[in-house]
């Protein structure tokens, strides 16, 4: 009987186990879960409970997709949409959805029977759109948890795509797990995982390589399950058993928030992390979804389960489970962060005070300027000369990118300086030749026009330009000067007073009237309007190329997609002429002309040493003052939809960023000044459009010529001063320097001053025609390289840069790894043949000169300089905004560039009266003053009393102390 009593438990134990293997064998194997049937109730009442990490949840989402062929609509909702834009420098696609890419398959593999859900990425249309596919949770209470899903990444070889299981609140709050196939699946293919919604990076993934081992009994590139577990302290992924990467829950902006989860396939095309996109479909597919997780609402929480045992918990290891939890529309609302909650808005008292006050106190300068103008006149007496000013037109005047072209070393200041000055550079004046006087040259009348290049500031202003408000006359010197009685009367009045103190020298308008303004004396006038027109058309062509990278990027890069076949007609025919990058050599060799001009005509040496000591500040303080205030607007987000640009526009070019602390901004702006070229500052990479590569080539360059022309000056024989410009000049090009371009600015303005070749060459219509009409042809040629390549597929910039040496090696380029087209910032054969035969033209062709010189360039150019610097801030601020809002109301991509090309240019002509007098008061205001401090002596010192002793002073207020207290006395 003991016997068959002890046989009962066996007994049971064998029914026991065949009923549980006839329940496994009707079940299918799910994933490869371990087994572990829960003795809790099949709805969980007492929720969940987690072995692995010793925790417990209070609801779960459990969908098997080998068991149904509906996705069940109370647990997640399919998602159509077609994103406008995208986020990121490097793509040039957008993202879409279809509930098209969404298909059930059946099949089977080892660890999955019964199929599974497949969610396809469709390949990319005309337009750039990629359709994938996206799954929703309707739950948006999601918050802490382990979860699990049994996913296949996209296959090999296919296209760069992404398969993701996300969990997000807003764009500051999400974590996710991406499996990217990638366009090298052998050997780029990885698992990333980003918090925040931030790029991707290789240190917080796991290539597929390393997946790929006998451990873990199957590949990445099978069924395979991941699980991102989230408390209030950590996020961890994992790829089966392996831990992908850990990170704190604080980084991941998920502590405390509710998020929803997402499944998707999807590609955008980003270069840098993702590649593709496909160009035909492609497909990944969910298994199975195991979500175990508390609620964000109050209800939820998990301390009221607090008398549920152990035992009655589910287990999240029980493969066995299908309850999720019954979703109420209070789950399906998004609880706002303390945050995101709208509170009513409130002025702060002190910052409206200061914003009054700071409005009131505008207004009132602004008025009381215009009461001065309209109202006030100035009374004081006037010199014969002032009176003449007056009646010239005003000017303005700014930096561009040429020098002011002094015409005798005699230069006077007509707003500034007196005569009592003494330069210590300057030549003595004529003791017979009165300060007093307006002398006109015979012949010469006083214009009441003159040009932006006969402007010039005397004062040792080192313009970049020449000057546009500066009214300059030459001194009619014969003889001895009769003084003008007008003049005369006014100052006699003090000369009793004042002339004992002063050099006889210092001349008597100084003597008499220490502020007066100097006399203006007139010059024989010549006509350089055209060249300030060349620079203003240079400007504005150089501004429209950077506005056709930006949003029409594909007429300038062949390489790029086009939007429509016009830009493909343009790229061959208009653009190689009108938008291309040669264009910005002008400015070299036309500044060199007005850096060297003086010294040229006269040989002083004082221009010189003007322009030694003001060049670098007459150009970087503007710039540092416009660069520092420009990274300002873009740390107050002015450039924050220019990362959306490449989506809608398809460039590749666009890219800025600020700095990381100020220490970086002082580092590249010194670099501007000092880095030797051809090396492009790193500021290049930051600025907007990149344009102030330019100037370290324009400063260094400026010793170069200034340098160049004292020796070409010296060399007195033609055969031997032209040999000398031949050899520099190809040292220069050879040697892949810009100052090839230098060189030839300075023997062109040498041609014209010392040999006066333009008249010889227009007097000679046999050499005259020939030589415009080569020139116009080399001008052509040189423009038309491109089109070689687009027609003919030779490239002549390849081939000719491939000549020269290798900075590192001293083998031709061609043979070097360096080999290949030149880049932006390197000068071209083309280029330096281009920019001195247009400037030959400009200089012979009455017909160029007199398009040139037609008012509308004559009114941009004072602001040349300012557009230089200006213009990219405003295509990438102004421009990238509306660009991006038109797109988002799906307007035609040619509408939206034509709305977008008007607003950028009405707004950058809107500023320049605001912006370039800023710019005149920081660089030509202040260079005045470095100038005089470096050329004149100081003042001498005189006591405050001056011209009375202080004894005088002193006896004055002693007297009228006793007379005041006489009085007081009478009165008593």
């Amino acid at each position: 009987m003991f016997v068959a009593v002890g046989y009962i438990p066996v007994v049971l134990a064998s029914v026991i186990a065949i009923a549980t293997a006839q329940n496994a064998s009707t079940t299918p194997d799910n994933g490869n879960l371990t087994t572990t049937p829960s003795p809790a109730s099949t709805n969980c009442a007492c929720g969940f409970y987690d072995p692995r990490n010793d925790r417990y949840y209070t609801d779960s989402l459990i969908v098997y997709f080998n068991e149904t062929h509906a996705i069940p609509d109370d647990s997640f909702k399919v998602d159509t949409f077609t994103h406008h834009y995208e986020k990121g420098w490097a793509i040039t696609y957008r993202e879409g959805a279809s509930a098209s890419n969404i298909a059930y398959e059946n099949g089977s593999t080892w660890n999955i029977d019964g199929g599974w859900l497949n969610l396809n990425v469709s390949g990319y249309d005309n337009q750039h759109l990629v359709n994938g596919a996206q799954l929703q949770s309707l739950r948006q209470d999601i918050q802490y948890g382990s979860f699990r899903v049994l996913m296949k990444s996209p296959g090999a070889w296919a296209g760069g795509t992404a398969m993701v299981m996300k969990l997000e609140h807003n764009e500051t709050s999400s974590a996710e797990l991406d499996l990217m196939n990638m366009d090298d699946s052998t050997n780029m293919a990885w698992v990333a995982t980003t918090t925040a919604n931030q790029e991707p990076q290789f240190s917080n993934g796991v290539n597929y390589t390393v997946l790929e081992n006998d451990t873990l009994h199957l590949g990445p590139w099978d069924f395979l399950e991941y699980r991102m577990d989230w408390d209030e302290d950590t996020v961890d992924w994992y790829a089966d058993t392996f831990l992908v990467h850990s990170t704190s829950t604080e980084d991941a902006g998920l502590w405390n928030v509710s998020t929803a989860a997402y499944f998707k396939h999807w590609s955008n095309g980003d270069a840098d992390w993702m590649q593709g996109p496909p160009q035909n479909e492609v497909n990944a597919a969910i298994g199975w979804v195991r979500y175990f997780f508390n609620s964000s609402l109050p209800a939820a929480n998990p301390d009221a389960m607090s008398g549920c045992s152990l035992a009655d918990r589910c287990s999240t290891e029980d493969e066995t489970l299908r309850y999720s939890t019954p979703t109420t529309p209070e789950m399906q609302h998004k609880p706002l962060l303390a945050m995101e909650e709208k509170k009513p808005w409130s002025a702060d008292p002190a910052a409206v005070g200061l914003m009054a006050a700071s409005v009131a106190f505008t207004a009132a300068l602004l008025l009381h300027l215009l009461f001065r103008k309209l109202f006030v006149r100035d009374k004081s007496p006037r010199l014969r000369a002032d009176v003449e000013l007056s009646k010239l037109r005003p000017g303005a005047s700014s930096a561009t990118l040429l020098d002011a072209d002094h015409k005798s070393p005699a230069f006077l200041d007509a707003r500034l300086r007196s005569n009592s000055s003494r330069p210590l550079l300057g030549q003595s004046q004529s003791p017979n030749i009165s300060t007093t006087t307006l002398g006109l040259t015979s012949g010469v009348s006083t214009p009441n026009r003159l040009s932006a290049f006969e402007r010039s500031d005397p004062n040792g202003t080192d313009q970049i330009e020449p000057s546009a408000n500066k009214v300059v006359y030459s001194p009619a010197i014969s003889g001895t000067a009769t003084p003008n009685p007008d003049l005369a009367s006014f100052t006699g009045q003090k000369a009793a007073t004042v002339a004992a103190t002063e050099a006889q020298a210092e001349g008597a308008v100084a003597a008499a009237n220490p502020g007066a303004k100097p006399p203006p004396m007139a010059p024989v006038r010549n006509r350089v309007d055209y060249l300030a027109g060349l620079v203003a058309l240079c400007s504005l062509l150089v501004s429209c190329t950077h506005f056709i990278l930006t949003f029409v990027p594909s007429v300038i890069m062949e390489y790029l997609p086009r939007h429509y076949d016009s830009e493909l007609w343009a790229r061959k025919t208009i653009e190689p002429f009108f938008f291309n990058e040669i264009w910005v050599g002008i400015f070299f060799t036309t500044s060199t002309r007005f850096l060297t001009t003086a010294y040229l005509r006269n040989g002083s040496l004082k221009g010189l040493a003007e322009k030694v000591v003001c060049r670098t500040p007459r150009l970087m303080i503007p710039i540092t003052a416009v660069i520092l205030f420009e990274y300002f607007l873009l740390d107050c987000g002015a450039t924050k939809w220019l990362e959306y640009i490449p989506s809608v526009t398809w460039t590749t070019w666009v890219n800025t960023s600020v700095y990381p602390n100020f220490g970086w901004f002082i580092n590249a702006t010194l670099e501007v000044i000092y880095l030797i070229p051809n090396a492009a500052p790193q500021i290049t990479w930051y600025y907007a459009t990149g344009v102030l590569w330019t100037i370290p080539v324009q400063l260094q360059n400026s010793w170069l010529v200034l340098l160049g022309v004292v020796i070409i000056r010296e060399i007195n024989t033609p055969w031997k001063r032209f040999g000398y410009y031949g050899f520099c000049i190809i040292n220069h090009w050879y040697a892949l320097s810009w100052g090839s371009y230098f060189w030839f600015g300075l023997l062109l303005a040498d041609l014209d001053i010392t040999y006066k070749y333009r008249k010889s060459v227009q007097s000679t219509p046999v050499a005259h025609y020939p030589m415009l009409i080569l020139a116009i042809i080399l001008v052509l040629l040189s423009l038309a390289n491109d089109l070689f390549s687009y027609h003919f597929g030779y490239t002549f910039s390849t081939e000719e840069r491939g000549i020269h040496p290798d900075l590192y090696t001293g083998l031709p380029l061609s043979r070097t790894a360096n080999a290949g087209y030149p880049s932006y910032t390197e000068p071209k054969l083309n280029g330096l043949v281009f920019c001195v035969c247009a400037q030959y033209i400009v200089e012979l062709s009455t017909w160029a000169q007199k398009f040139l010189s037609t008012k509308p360039f004559l009114l941009l150019f004072p602001h040349v300089f300012t557009i230089y610097l200006i213009h990219g801030l405003v295509f990438w601020s102004i421009g990238s905004l509306v660009c991006v809002y038109f797109a988002s109301q799906n307007l035609a991509y040619w509408l939206n560039m034509l709305l977008t090309a008007i607003i950028c240019y009405v707004v950058l002509f809107a500023v320049l009266p605001i912006v370039t007098p800023v710019m005149e008061m920081l660089g030509k205001e202040i260079t005045k003053s470095i100038w005089v401090g470096a050329s004149e002596e100081p003042a001498v010192w005189r006591p405050t009393a001056w011209p009375f002793i202080a004894e005088e002073i002193i006896v004055s207020e002693l007297d009228e102390r006793e007379e005041r207290k006489h009085g007081s006395d009478a009165v008593k």
